[in-house]
């Protein structure tokens, strides 16, 4: 990797951690108090920054994962919802996700786990769930 490469990848890793840990504490939040429109919003503009910051360094797993979550808490912020139970449990494996995928990153391998597509779509039918009648 060329060296101005390596110094946004650098940034890149730094930068994603200190979201990470963001959206760890919004994790252990919503958790705790599922409305917290605070965790809610810090959900949301992690999960956006990362993608953006991914998808210009090429890492399409990261920006996709990143894709999804910012749709979920942006239809729940959208739509005054409070996140339910399954929801949440999807951020937190999200943020396992993007902690074990921005690892690989750093260590200049592509991004990649078995697992992502299926919390991708999870999370994608959450967003899409939101706002719906209960039956």
């Amino acid at each position: 990797m060329d060296p101005e490469m390596r110094e946004f990848l650098d940034m890149f890793v730094t930068e994603g951690n200190e979201h990470l840990s963001k959206m760890d504490a919004a994790a252990s939040a919503l958790k705790t108090r599922a409305d917290d429109a605070e965790a809610i919003e810090t959900a949301r503009v992690s999960s956006h920054t990362l993608k953006g910051m991914a998808n210009q360094l090429g890492f399409v797993t990261i920006g996709s994962l990143g894709k999804a979550v910012e749709a979920l808490f942006t239809t729940i912020r959208k739509n005054s919802q409070t996140p339910s139970a399954d929801m949440i449990a999807s951020f937190a494996d999200s943020v396992a996700l993007f902690k074990t995928l921005m690892a690989q990153a750093a260590s200049e391998a592509d991004p990649a786990d078995p697992g992502l597509e299926a919390l991708v779509k999870r999370i994608e039918a959450q967003a899409a769930s939101c706002g719906q009648p209960k039956a």
